[in-house]
Formats: structure tokens, sequence, C-alpha cells
């Protein structure tokens, strides 16, 4: 699974260009999290009985869940950027601005990991 925290690290890296989300390690990391979590739901409804999605509609929520997920790779890198530039826009030296960025980044991220 190192390869997941590459995807994460180089794609919340404010120096990444945007075409950085269109390679084949991005789309394997959207491919897992989709299968995950449209695994979670099955489970969730098989032990509780519950209909939460019918099978018809799984390919339906396999897309929204693709496509959200791509938005949010686009929103997280330029959230980076925007952060990013704003730290060196108050005179801090790239390094700096660049580790300042990587802690919120971060610390953004875990927030909402845990909150899912």
């Amino acid at each position: 699974m190192e390869w997941l925290a590459r995807v994460y690290a180089e794609t919340s890296d404010p120096r990444s260009q945007y075409p950085r989300l269109a390679r084949v390690d991005v789309m394997a990391s959207i491919a897992i999290h989709v299968c995950l979590y449209i695994g979670f739901v099955l489970a969730l409804q098989k032990v509780t009985r519950l209909s939460i999605v019918s099978d018809k509609n799984l390919p339906a929520l396999a897309l929204a869940l693709v496509l959200v997920m791509s938005l949010g790779y686009v929103g997280r890198l330029c959230r980076a950027k925007a952060i990013y530039h704003y730290k060196r826009s108050t005179m801090l030296s790239e390094d700096q601005a660049l580790r300042e960025t990587r802690q919120q980044m971060d610390q953004g991220y875990v927030t909402w990991y845990f909150l899912g």
C-alpha cells in the first residue's frame, strides 16, 4: 500500500501539475476506493437487512463515486496550491511554505478521514 501513500503525497503537493491526476495510479486508487465503498454498502445492507441501494442502481452509484472522487483529487490539489501560494505571499521561504502547506493538508485529510 506504499503506492497509495505516494499517490496521496504527489497529488497533494502544490508543486504537482494537474495532468498528474490523470495517471494510472490515481485511477487505480479511485477504482480501489469505489470497490471498497460499494463493498461496505453491500455488507451493511446484508448485516442490517436495509435496502440502501438496489442491485440495478449499483452502476449509477459506482459512476457517482468515480465522479466525486475525481473531482476530489482536483479540489485537493487546487486547495494545496492555494494554501501554498498564500503562504508564499506572506513572505515565507519556499521550504517553509511547502512544510506548512503539507501540515495543513495532512491535518485536513486526517480530520475528514476520521469523520468519514
